[in-house]
């Protein structure tokens, strides 16, 4: 018989069943696998991380926080007054945020997100501090700081005020 004849009798394996691709495919498989389970506790590490951050960023006060709009003096020159002297430096004069190169503070005005969150939260921030943004701790009264989030408030748009959950006195 012929080499001719003898190659068109045998049958052509498929790829995986000659064992060369399945062992590329599986050498591959086993590369990766170092690589996805580092990743994965990344991810995990991360998530951890940042949800602690978020615990901590919360307002140690929250229960009095709830209750300001019901014993509070409210006063729009007195909340210009402590914006311009503590907040202005990093959240712009006019709320617009990022004044400062060293400290990219977001803006306040309405054109990012701080109207999203509820007054509890941003008045915990101001109180406790965050990430980068100093607390102003017991110095400041609950008026003070009501002051200082109105006085905020009035560069938000009617609707972003309608929107906003968990503002003072509801």
């Amino acid at each position: 018989m012929s080499r001719a004849k003898k190659r068109s009798t045998q049958k052509p394996q498929p790829a995986a069943a000659s064992g060369k691709r399945s062992k590329t495919a599986a050498a591959k498989r086993r590369a990766r696998s170092p690589w996805l389970l580092s990743a994965g506790i990344v991810l995990v590490a991360a998530v951890l991380v940042v949800g602690m951050n978020l615990a901590k960023r919360a307002p140690q006060s929250a229960g009095a926080l709830a209750t300001l709009g019901a014993n509070v003096e409210i006063s729009l020159d007195r909340g210009q007054q402590l914006y311009d002297a503590n907040c202005a430096s990093c959240h712009g004069s006019t709320g617009a945020g990022y004044a400062s190169r060293e400290t990219p503070a977001p803006a306040l005005n309405g054109s990012e997100h701080a109207w999203h969150h509820a007054d509890d939260q941003i008045l915990g921030l101001i109180r406790d501090g965050g990430l980068q943004m100093p607390a102003v701790g017991a110095s400041w009264s609950d008026s003070d700081l009501a002051s200082v989030l109105a006085y905020v408030k009035q560069w938000w748009t009617p609707a972003q005020l309608r929107a906003q959950q968990g503002t003072i006195g509801e």
